[in-house]
């Protein structure tokens, strides 16, 4: 991998989080990688620790890009010239406003720091699923598109993503994030990676 890129001299690189995590155990062995500013991640939520980490290994922040077709792509990402907040998915990305749906089924809310499933609107949205165009069944009221995304959202702006709703594990009546089991999984010394 790292010969490819000082071959190829590309001034980003990036891969899934689970790409990111693996390449750490794949050492540079002298390879010029200094043509790399910075290395993009997306597909899913990034551990903070393992963006750290790649970061101090190689030299190269993590940038988070969140997004999906619907939206043209770009939901939220870090800024080039920022610091990324490792855990978060960046900022919102101009054009986009976003709310949550809470995971009891409550109103849609632009509380900050409600976890819930991200919606979404902007004039960079879809106009919505063949066969359902006409009924304006794509959206919910008022023109939010449901990501299908657990997280919530800063009062700046920041977007933090832990999982998919339908992940949700559902024990005794109460819905159960399942990265919160994760993250306190993945604190601990010699675990790599987890999944509940």
């Amino acid at each position: 991998h790292w010969q490819i890129i000082e071959a190829t001299r590309p001034t980003i690189i990036g891969g899934i989080p689970s790409s990111l995590v693996a390449l750490l155990d794949v050492p540079l062995n002298g390879a010029d990688i200094s043509t790399v500013r910075f290395c993009a991640t997306g597909g899913a939520p990034m551990p903070a620790a393992a963006a750290a980490a790649f970061e101090r290994q190689f030299g190269l922040p993590v940038h988070t890009i969140y997004g999906m077709t619907e939206t043209a792509g770009l939901i939220a990402t870090v800024r080039y010239e920022t610091v990324p907040e490792y855990g978060t998915a960046g900022r919102l990305a101009p054009g986009i406003k976003a709310c949550v749906r809470p995971l009891d089924g409550g109103e849609l809310t632009d509380e900050p720091d409600v976890t819930g499933i991200i919606c979404v609107k902007g004039q960079q949205l879809f106009g919505g699923y063949l066969g359902a165009v006409e009924t304006g069944a794509s959206f919910l009221p008022d023109g939010w598109l449901e990501t299908g995304d657990v997280g919530h959202i800063s009062a700046l702006g920041a977007v933090t993503i832990s999982g998919r709703g339908n992940d949700i594990i559902i024990r005794s009546g109460n819905n159960i994030d399942p990265s919160v089991i994760e993250t306190a999984a993945n604190r601990f010394p010699g675990v790599a990676e987890s999944a509940a």
